[in-house]
C-alpha cells in the first residue's frame, strides 16, 4: 500500500492525469510513517544505493512489533501481514510464506477461537494474509495447500468468504 501510495503521489506530481486504481486500498501518502515513507520513496524513485537494505529494515520493524506483546492482537496481524508485503515487495518469497504460515496461520488463527482476542480489525489483517499466501501458492503450482489455505479463511469465517470460496470451487 505504501509502494503504491508514494508511485501514485509522485507520478501525479510528474504529469500522470489517468490512472485506474482502487482507492478504498491506498494509503493517504501524508500519512504514511516517515521512515517508512523515506524507506519507499527511496526505492520507488532510485535514490539511493541502499535502498533494499532500509526497506528490508522496515520489514524488521514490523517483524518486531508483530512480536510484542503488548500490542493488541489486531495491531500484531496488522504488522504480521505488512512485513509479508514488504519481503514480498523484496523478492523474498520464501521468507513471505514463514510468516504468513508461521505466523498468522499458526499463531493469529488460533487465537480467534481460543482467546476471543482478534476484534474485526486483526481479523481483515488475518484475511489479507491468508489470501496473499493462497496467492503465492497458487503461482508457484501448489493447489492443493493454496485451496487449503482458503478454506482456513472459510473454517473461521474471516472477511472475504465468497471470494474464498469461489477459489476453493474452482480449483
Amino acid at each position: 500500500e505504501a509502494i503504491h501510495s508514494v508511485f501514485l503521489y509522485h507520478a501525479i506530481r510528474a504529469g500522470m492525469d489517468m490512472g485506474i486504481v482502487n482507492a478504498g486500498q491506498l494509503a493517504i501518502y501524508e500519512d504514511l510513517p516517515g521512515k517508512l515513507r523515506d524507506a519507499v520513496e527511496d526505492a520507488v524513485l532510485n535514490r539511493r544505493d541502499d535502498a533494499t537494505d532500509r526497506l528490508l529494515e522496515v520489514a524488521e520493524a514490523y517483524a518486531e512489533l508483530k512480536n510484542f506483546l503488548g500490542y493488541t492482537f489486531d495491531t500484531r496481524a496488522e504488522a504480521a501481514y505488512k512485513e509479508g508485503v514488504v519481503l514480498r515487495k523484496m523478492g523474498d518469497v520464501k521468507r513471505t510464506k514463514v510468516v504468513y504460515f508461521r505466523d498468522v496461520a499458526q499463531g493469529f488463527l488460533p487465537a480467534i477461537e481460543t482467546q476471543r482476542k482478534v476484534g474485526t480489525t486483526g481479523r481483515y489483517w488475518i484475511a489479507r494474509s491468508l489470501f496473499d499466501l493462497g496467492e503465492i501458492l497458487d503461482r508457484e503450482g501448489e493447489t492443493v495447500r493454496a485451496t487449503n489455505v482458503y478454506r482456513l479463511i472459510l473454517a473461521h469465517g474471516l472477511p472475504g468468504h465468497r471470494l474464498a470460496l469461489n477459489r476453493v470451487s474452482s480449483e
